[in-house]
């Protein structure tokens, strides 16, 4: 199991789809904080991530906003090493829940990951 901590703000969803440049800065954002497993994951995963709010920050309204604004963050833990990939095939998500009690800790994306026990036998095909 890991617990990990994105500290900083998602990009604004003014947009139907983040431009790649802000996805990939987010991704490389994440990978600085997160770091890279010495020898990637071969088990299926399940994610469950609680976004804080910072002082300012409004409520999203759906789980597909958030999962838009994050992909950066999502593809860093396939590059990390932490999911073999995020298909629902090796990862399922648990309904995000957003946490505005803490605002003081905010803004960061805390996420845990847990794991089956067996690895599946051929992960990449």
């Amino acid at each position: 199991m890991y617990h990990l901590v994105y500290v900083g703000k998602l990009p604004r969803m003014n947009r139907q789809m983040p431009s790649y440049w802000l996805r990939y800065g987010l991704q490389r954002r994440c990978l600085k904080q997160f770091g890279m497993l010495p020898r990637r994951e071969t088990r299926k995963a399940r994610v469950s991530i609680v976004r804080v709010l910072g002082p300012r920050e409004r409520l999203m309204d759906e789980w597909e906003n958030f999962r838009v604004a994050f992909k950066g963050g999502i593809d860093s833990l396939v590059t990390g090493g932490y999911l073999v990939d995020d298909s629902p095939r090796w990862v399922s998500f648990s309904e995000p829940r957003q946490d505005a009690t803490r605002r003081h800790l905010g803004p960061r994306i805390e996420i845990d990951i847990t794991y089956e026990l067996e690895p599946m036998s051929n992960p990449h095909s």
